[in-house]
């Protein structure tokens, strides 16, 4: 690996704090979000960890209500720190990689790590049909349904 990518991929995941921050700059995490009663643009506000894990969540001032920064997000409902899934990702990446190799590395059991490649996996492949621009048939080498 490149050492300057290596230093790139540490200071991101380093603290929970830089991996947020990542993520609401690539757009993983919505960088406004309206609040689902009134409409109105919700805030990003600090909070205690007893009200999240992730120490910022969206309020809206005008009704008071609050939502999960991971709200409409590939993270929502999911417990694994921003660290962790960033770190995923970049074991993801590395093709000689296996499960059980980057459950160790990470601090996961191998059925989570496994659990989230496929659902990247999926994520991923759903986007891509949805955002394509050429029907996936008419891609060439890809007629016959072989790849």
């Amino acid at each position: 690996m490149f050492p300057s990518l290596q230093q790139e991929i540490i200071s991101i995941t380093d603290t929970e704090e830089h991996a947020r921050d990542f993520l609401f700059r690539r757009g993983i995490l919505k960088n406004t979000l309206p609040c689902s009663s009134c409409n109105a643009p919700m805030d990003l506000v600090s909070c205690a960890a007893s009200k999240s894990p992730d120490l910022k969540i969206w309020r809206c001032s005008p009704c008071r209500k609050f939502r999960n920064i991971r709200s409409e997000s590939v993270l929502y409902c999911f417990r694994l720190s921003m660290q962790q899934f960033l770190t995923l990702i970049f074991y993801f990446s590395i093709k000689c990689m296996t499960n059980i190799a980057i459950s160790q590395l990470v601090g996961l059991s191998e059925n989570t790590v496994c659990d989230w490649r496929i659902y990247l996996h999926t994520k991923v492949a759903d986007w891509l049909v949805i955002n394509s621009t050429t029907p996936w048939r008419s891609w060439s080498g890809c007629r016959d349904g072989r790849g």
